[in-house]
């Protein structure tokens, strides 16, 4: 992602996640970083690129974030309105408060089908099959999985990438037991793995 940005900004609440790197992972880390802010990309291991989905999706937002701003100073300054540049930072608000409005009626002005689609199931499955090597694939999205399913994606920030990263990341850190291992013969299994819980332990590093 290349901007006419000069800086970006770390968050302190993201900076958790290298505790769980190696000094390496950490090195790779910045470089994808940097790679990002070029309109670069690098190989990651699968862990890396779950703590990178993180810093992305921040950058995401702190861009747009960016861009509303510099159009509602453009908007000020076009009509002369130089208090209204002093207060970009309200204007900036209410920008946001109209968006998540106008989102909101377009949620519900959407017929029940279409409100489903919002939901990319089929490619949660792709990202799931291509991505997890150990237990059984996906291969049939029941009415009674995709709730699950949409709290899930809901938890991946809705991106696809961050979704198959965590797959991925599942897949390398997954213990003896997820893989049958254990007196019951149990495996986990998609809807395991979708959990809320097992999501928040896997991201939390207590998997």
């Amino acid at each position: 992602m290349q901007t006419d940005k000069k800086s970006f900004l770390l968050h302190t609440d993201s900076l958790g996640v290298l505790d769980d790197l190696t000094d390496e992972q950490a090195g790779k880390l910045i470089k994808a970083i940097k790679a990002y802010h070029s309109g670069e990309n690098i190989e990651l291991d699968p862990l890396t690129r779950m703590a990178f989905s993180f810093f992305k999706n921040q950058f995401i937002r702190d861009s747009e974030k960016y861009k509303k701003t510099c159009e509602a100073r453009a908007r000020a300054g076009s009509k002369g309105g130089k208090q209204k540049v002093a207060n970009v930072a309200d204007s900036d608000s209410d920008s946001d408060s109209d968006s998540d409005s106008d989102k909101e009626k377009e949620v519900k002005d959407l017929s029940p089908s279409a409100k489903a689609d919002a939901v990319p199931y089929e490619k949660i499955k792709d990202a799931y099959n291509e991505n997890i090597k150990s237990f059984a694939k996906v291969q049939i999205l029941s009415n009674k999985r995709k709730p699950a399913i949409k709290k899930f994606f809901a938890m991946m920030d809705h991106d696809l990438e961050k979704t198959a990263a965590y797959f991925s990341y599942f897949e390398a850190r997954a213990t003896s037991h997820h893989r049958g291992e254990n007196d019951r013969g149990w495996r986990a299994t998609f809807d395991f793995i979708i959990r809320e819980d097992v999501v928040t332990r896997a991201i939390e590093g207590s998997l």
